[in-house]
């Protein structure tokens, strides 16, 4: 009987959800087996005007 290593991944996204420029995101996917994301809207965003469009995107 084999056993074969699992990586499962968890990425938090902090302040967007770009895939383009993530150098941790890269390292962690190479070789993972599962992979989950992260992300939590502060609920601060919805009530502040200083917020604009491209924050929402």
């Amino acid at each position: 009987m084999t056993t074969q290593k699992q990586k499962n991944v968890i990425h938090w996204f902090r302040k967007g959800l770009r895939l383009h420029d993530q150098p941790a995101l890269r390292e962690g996917l190479s070789g993972a087996t599962t992979w989950r994301c992260v992300f939590i809207l502060d609920p601060w965003f919805a009530g502040s005007s200083n917020v604009g469009i491209n924050k929402w995107r």
